[in-house]
C-alpha cells in the first residue's frame, strides 16, 4: 500500500470528490449534508475543490482508483497546528490499514514542516474514528453536541534534524 499527496499523482479534485461521493453515506450525518451546514455553496465537489486549493491530501490509490483519503489544513504557522478535516476510506478497502498508514504519513509531513500540535472533531458515534484517533496517541480535549475534539502534540524527538 502506498500513500501519496494527491498532488503528486494524475489525479484531481473530481477524482476526490468521486470518493468522497463514495463515502458519502458512511458519515452521521451524511458527508454532503455537513458541507452544505457549513457554506451556503456547499457541495461535495466545492469541498474537494477547497481541500485540493487550500489544504492538502493524502490518498491510498488502488488500480487508479482512490481507496482511503486523509484531507487536512497545514496553514496555522503561528500556532504550529493542523487540523484534519476528512479521513476515510472504501468499505470494500477497509481492514487493511489503509487509515492507520494515512495518519502516519500524516503525523510524519505536519512534523517535517515542524507543526507540534494536530487537531480533529469527529462524531461522539464514531467510535471506530475516536479508537483509532487514540491508540495514536490523541487525547479529548471537549465534548460539544454530537462531536468530540482531539488533540495530539507532536513530540519534537520525532521532528527531522536540520
Amino acid at each position: 500500500m502506498q500513500i501519496h499527496q494527491l498532488s503528486d499523482t494524475n489525479l484531481s479534485s473530481k477524482d476526490l470528490a468521486d470518493f468522497l461521493y463514495a463515502i458519502d453515506n458512511d458519515f452521521s450525518p451524511p458527508l454532503s449534508e455537513r458541507v452544505k451546514l457549513k457554506s451556503s455553496s456547499g457541495s461535495i465537489h466545492a469541498y474537494s475543490e477547497k481541500l485540493t486549493s487550500q489544504g492538502e491530501v493524502l490518498v491510498c490509490i488502488s488500480s487508479d482508483t482512490i481507496c482511503g483519503a486523509l484531507g487536512f489544513y497545514c496553514n496555522d504557522e503561528k500556532n504550529t497546528t493542523s487540523f484534519i478535516s476528512i479521513l476515510g476510506v472504501l468499505p470494500n478497502s477497509r481492514g487493511q490499514g489503509i487509515a492507520k498508514a494515512l495518519m502516519e504519513k500524516y503525523l510524519a509531513f505536519i512534523a517535517s514542516k515542524k507543526y507540534l500540535i494536530s487537531k480533529v472533531d469527529t462524531w461522539k458515534d464514531n467510535q471506530a474514528a475516536i479508537h483509532l484517533y487514540t491508540r495514536l496517541g490523541y487525547t479529548v480535549l471537549n465534548e460539544e453536541g454530537f462531536s468530540i475534539k482531539l488533540q495530539k502534540h507532536i513530540p519534537t524527538s520525532t521532528q527531522p534534524h536540520t
